[in-house]
């Protein structure tokens, strides 16, 4: 029976992949260099991050929310603008599709997706949200191929 159960929480833990692990005092080297920290899981885009004991203990992941990322520096979700995510993975960084910015990519529980801004709005690479185009930057408005 308990082979069973064993076998079968085996198959669900690969078969749901790396997105759902649970660190529940679990030793990773990530925390043991990061002792008493919170550090962002890597390939997540600051989206994820999990909080290190100081023994080097991993607890979490946790999200941030809606629109915010983790700022290692400050410790907490934050908003992108107030800080700059260093990715791992700079293919799922957050910007504007070059030429057709009312549309942008994020990463999204570590896959790179496309979105859509609002009608009449534009993806800022500066301020990391949808803008009217003249509030754009000049290289923004160049990068976008707008004439306003």
């Amino acid at each position: 029976m308990a082979l069973g159960i064993g076998l079968v929480l085996l198959l669900s833990v690969a078969a749901y992949g790396q997105e759902n692990v649970q660190y529940q005092g679990t030793p990773l080297p990530l925390c043991d260099l990061n002792r008493g920290l919170r550090v962002s899981l890597p390939d997540w885009g600051c989206q994820r991050f999990i909080s290190c004991d100081s023994d080097g203990l991993a607890f979490g992941p946790q999200d941030c929310g809606q629109g915010t990322l983790f700022n290692f520096e400050e410790q907490n979700c934050d908003f992108p603008y107030n800080f700059e995510c260093p990715e791992t993975n700079d293919s799922c960084k957050m910007r504007a599709v070059a030429g057709f910015c009312n549309n942008y990519t994020q990463c999204d529980n570590g896959q790179l997706v496309t979105l859509q801004c609002g009608e009449g709005t534009v993806f800022s690479n500066i301020k990391l949200g949808c803008e009217y185009p003249w509030d754009l930057s000049p290289e923004e408005k160049e990068y976008c191929n707008i004439d306003v």
